[in-house]
């Protein structure tokens, strides 16, 4: 994977639910993953495309967002990764670093969002 910026559709987050690995960290750097739907909606007359993700209380991914306000969609088609993640605290092994934020080593792309509290 290259670093850089790239648009999101090519990145693999289109129109509709993207399922992806979302990794985010404490305030202390402890990263974490979980599978997550970002929900993406596009209003053509507005030229507005916005992204939605719902997060359980109590998670946390929830938490780390709250401290930190970032998030990184990773993209994959490994199917391994995504139930690892879904059911096990993932090795740091599994996370490189981008401007402070955990990533995914082994995805195909990844996107950081900062995140707006929507209740």
């Amino acid at each position: 994977m290259t670093e850089g910026r790239a648009d999101l559709k090519e990145a693999g987050i289109e129109e509709g639910i993207s399922e992806v690995v979302v990794t985010t960290r404490s305030a202390s750097g402890k990263p974490n993953a979980a599978p997550i739907g970002i929900i993406t909606t596009v209003n053509e007359e507005q030229g507005e495309i916005k992204h939605f993700v719902k997060l359980y209380k109590g998670s946390q991914t929830l938490s780390n967002v709250l401290e930190t306000n970032t998030l990184a969609a990773n993209v994959t088609d490994d199917a391994v990764l995504f139930a690892k993640a879904a059911f096990e605290k993932l090795s740091r092994n599994y996370f490189t670093n981008f401007e402070g934020m955990p990533v995914l080593t082994e995805a195909q792309s990844w996107i950081v969002f900062t995140s707006v509290l929507i209740e």
